[in-house]
């Protein structure tokens, strides 16, 4: 808080008007000013600030002008007389003098709230180049509004306080070189809002935040809110931010700086001096246009290589030149401060240059931004230099840029740097260059998923007939590892390119190009059809390539395999991976190697199908694609982590074979048929082969050995090609012993009985005991007999199939002819009672009866003799 001494010395003035106050303030006091006199006076606007800054209403006080006072003039200054601080304003030093070197005409300094409404003034003006703050705002919750134009000498207002607002107060001076700087925001200024003010034609900046070189300075949250300025005719800045200055919440949104066709000088947007700690910085949905002065930048750095910049937000901002040959220039001018956390995004940048970030940097997005038509002939559209530590470069679009190159990278180092899904298109300029420039070493680094296209022919494209595309990635031997055998530290992948490489007339090189030593990640890159490069093998190593590993030790210039004898079947297309004889430079690939395979139509155009992994040379490999005829390429990196240039190209087809048919699948065996003298594969759910067989000169095959209820696949495989698969599955699996069913028993004559079964089995005849009396074998047409059996007797007959045995079956034979007595139930029966079995037996029991008679007859004869 500035000394009361002043206020003191107008003490007189003080008590006249707070005799007309009221002793119980009820809300603020209002001060109405009713003489536009520029020094102290009854009704002045000085007496009501003397007023105001000695109130103790704890509402603060609020000082308005009369009506009678509109359109009868304002406040005009002349000389040195009327000021209400005599000290310096500000510090010294800079690039200006103090905003007030001779102290301030009016101050506010006040225990209390201050608002003044300049409703109804007309102005505030100063007739010469007094070095004076026409306002110093020492004190805090002060609010300046509605002034329709303050033209001030040395600062129209300087502020020092705390929740000051400065609204709709407007600034011009457009025919002379009086007003230096419209609003000075001084060391401990905090909460400090600018907003729906118009400034033009200050000497030295619109806004300024002021420090020195012989002393630092504060400031705390300021915030700039749809702001007008244009015609900064010094060209410092529209907002300039002095040496030595720490700055914690900087925010500038909704505003303009320059305007395109009435600016008549140009300066830059922010302007940054040294040594400065610039901390919460956010810009955002504001409008650059350069207007017909010289070209300047957006942010431009007098010297930042000790300033800091932590957490800037740059976003949803339109930057625009008046055409190529007028553009605004840099959106980051050259800096080699220190950037921790910058998010540069949604930007549309026409007709500017680009971004320069030289300095250390940390934490770095540029995404989403659209830069068309840069021109920055002799640089690049991006920038990252110096040191570079996470930073990602992303869903950019840079169309039509007269630039070297697109986005560049360089300096000492890179880590987790990631340029991703940017569309760069047609790029021309009048030296080399490359969509990408990769000039520093590091790790983690990628670029992937960009499109770079150069389309000569793109209505609306105004670019030279003779065109040199040159590289869309150049690998510069900067971004070298510590040794060959050592990563860059740089990744290549899944990348787009079309139309780069020229025509032979033109000095161009391949759309990749690798000059780096050591091990650089190149793979899953595509060309469209206007990429330069062909089918022939003898050009795959040179500079016309689509890959071209430039320098002896680049990726080891490791030669890459071939993808020859190329068949299309279902969704995979196979092919035999080849290790040809090398190319002149190059070095054998180290195996097993990864192939990353290409399609390619007859007229180059590319499509990334995918890597095969643990490749030997002659292998047979296959891989996924929808096509069904077309060209392979493949890409290799070998056991040592070397990527090699695309192949040329095989254009051979093979034809692969039919699937095999499969005919009956019975038990653990199938069957079916095929193309003669090929060979036909079984394999199980796992691709195991379970069986293998070589069609006959018949066309059939067949494989045993399978197991129940278990799904197979058949292929086909005629001269190294295999066929489509036929599948197939065994039949169920039974839960136990399949028990045949029992025998059937027909007939039962005399001691034979037959029956029928199943082929092939055995049929067994038991008695009572299970004894098993006779046996036979199912013939083919499914008949059984068994004779040799007694009469009368009851047995059971069973079917045995694979040692399994059926339930029995039961029959009885024939009872036996009477007299030969009922026998024995156990097979001991008098063999008479079979005797019409036989004639020759019957003959022999006859004769042994008559024999038996005539025995008997003799002994009678005998006894009677006796």
């Amino acid at each position: 808080m500035l000394s009361r001494a002043f206020v003191a010395g107008v003490g007189a003035s003080v008590v006249s008007m707070a005799a007309i106050l009221p002793a119980v303030a009820a809300g603020p006091d209002v001060i109405t000013v009713t003489n536009n006199a520029t020094c102290s006076a009854p009704g002045s606007l000085e007496d009501a600030l003397i007023a105001a800054n000695a109130s103790t209403n704890a509402d603060g006080v609020r000082i308005v002008f009369d009506a009678s006072l509109a359109g009868t003039g304002g406040i005009e200054f002349t000389g040195a007389t009327c000021k209400m601080h005599s000290d310096p304003v500000g510090a010294p030093g800079g690039n200006h003098q103090r905003p007030g070197q001779l102290g301030a005409r009016f101050l506010v300094d006040s225990q209390v709230p201050v608002t003044i409404d300049f409703s109804n003034l007309d102005d505030i003006t100063t007739t010469s180049d007094a070095d004076f703050a026409t306002f110093l705002v020492a004190s805090d919750n002060v609010r300046l509004e509605n002034l329709k134009n303050l033209q001030a000498g040395a600062a129209g207002i300087a502020i020092s306080g705390s929740n000051v607002t400065v609204d709709n107060v407007d600034q011009s001076d457009p025919s002379t070189i009086i007003a230096e700087t419209g609003v000075a925001i001084l060391d401990g200024a905090s909460n400090v809002t600018i907003s729906n003010s118009d400034f033009a034609s200050q000497w030295w900046a619109s806004i300024l935040i002021d420090g020195s070189t012989t002393q630092d300075s504060t400031v705390s949250n300021i915030v700039i809110d749809n702001v007008t300025s244009r015609g900064v005719e010094s060209g410092i800045g529209h907002i300039d931010i002095e040496d030595r200055t720490t700055v914690n919440g900087l925010t500038v949104r909704n505003s303009t700086f320059g305007v395109l066709d009435a600016e008549t000088s140009t300066s830059h947007a922010v302007y940054f001096n040294t040594a400065l700690k610039l901390n919460n910085f956010s810009y955002t949905g504001n409008k650059v246009e350069r207007g017909a002065g010289v070209e300047k930048n957006v942010f431009y750095f007098e010297n930042s290589i000790n300033s800091v910049f932590a957490n800037s937000t740059v976003t949803g901002n339109t930057f625009t030149g008046v055409s190529k040959a007028k553009p605004l220039s840099r959106l980051i001018g050259s800096n080699n401060g220190t950037w921790n956390g910058l998010n540069f995004s949604d930007n549309e940048a026409k007709f500017t240059r680009g971004i320069l970030l030289d300095g250390t940097l940390s934490n770095v997005t540029i995404d989403g931004n659209d830069f068309v038509e840069t021109h920055e002939p002799a640089g690049a559209t991006i920038t990252l230099a110096n040191t570079v530590d996470t930073a990602k470069v992303s869903n950019n679009l840079l169309d039509t840029a007269e630039s070297v190159d697109g986005v560049r990278v360089h300096g000492t180092s890179a880590k987790d740097v990631v340029i991703e899904n940017n569309k760069i298109h047609d790029f021309y300029a009048g030296v080399s260059r490359s969509a990408v420039a990769i000039i520093a070493p590091g790790t983690g680094n990628v670029v992937r998923g960009n499109e770079f296209v150069q389309d000569l022919s793109r209505a609306g494209v105004d670019l030279p007939a003779t065109l040199a595309n040159h590289w869309a990635v150049y690998v510069w031997l900067e971004a070298s590892a510590a040794s060959a055998t050592e990563s860059t530290g740089w990744q290549i992948l899944n990348n787009h390119i079309d139309g780069y490489g020229g025509t032979a007339s033109i000095a161009s090189q391949a759309p990749i190009t690798n000059n780096a030593i050591g091990k650089t990640v190149v793979t899953g890159n595509t060309f469209g059809q206007n990429t330069r490069g062909s089918f022939d093998p003898e050009t795959e190593n040179l500079a016309h390539w689509f890959l071209w590993n430039d320098h002896a030790t680049a990726n080891n210039r490791v030669q890459t395999f071939r993808a020859e004898r190329v068949s299309y079947k279902g969704t995979k297309a196979t092919f035999t991976a080849t290790q040809p004889a090398l190319e002149a430079g190059n070095n054998a690939a180290s195996a097993p190697v990864t192939l990353h395979v290409y399609w390619t139509a007859d007229d180059n155009a590319e499509e990334y199908l995918g890597s095969i992994e643990d490749v030997t040379a002659g292998e047979r490999v296959a891989i996924n694609t929808t096509h069904t005829n077309g060209n392979l390429r493949v890409q290799t990196v070998d056991a040592n982590g070397f990527t090699s240039q695309y192949s040329s190209i095989d254009k051979n087809l093979i034809a692969a074979p039919s699937a095999p048919a499969v005919g009956d699948v019975d038990g653990d065996k199938v069957s079916g048929t095929g193309q003669a003298g090929a060979t036909v594969e079984v394999r199980d759910a796992d691709g195991n082969v379970v069986g293998t067989a070589t069609v006959a000169a018949d066309g059939t095959w067949s494989v045993d050995g399978l197991e129940c209820d278990t799904d197979y696949t058949a292929v086909q495989i005629v001269d190294g090609e295999e066929s489509d698969a036929s599948e197939f599955t065994t039949a169920e699996c039974s839960t136990g012993p399949v028990v045949p069913d029992a025998p059937e028993v027909g007939d039962v004559d005399g001691d034979k009985v037959s029956g029928n079964g199943r082929p092939g089995a055995t049929v067994e005849v038991r008695d009572g005991n299970g004894n098993v009396v006779g046996s036979d074998t199912v013939a083919a047409d499914g008949t059984w007999s068994v004779d040799g059996l007694e009469c009368d007797v009851d047995y059971t007959a069973v079917q045995i199939v694979d040692d399994e045995e059926s339930e029995a079956s039961e029959f009885t034979t024939a009872e036996c002819a009477a007299g030969t007595g009922d026998g024995d139930k156990d097979g001991s029966k008098d063999e008479l009672a079979d005797a019409g079995s036989s004639s020759t037996f019957g003959m022999v029991a006859l004769g042994a009866l008559l024999l038996a008679i005539g025995a008997a007859a003799t002994f009678i004869a005998r006894r009677r003799e006796v």
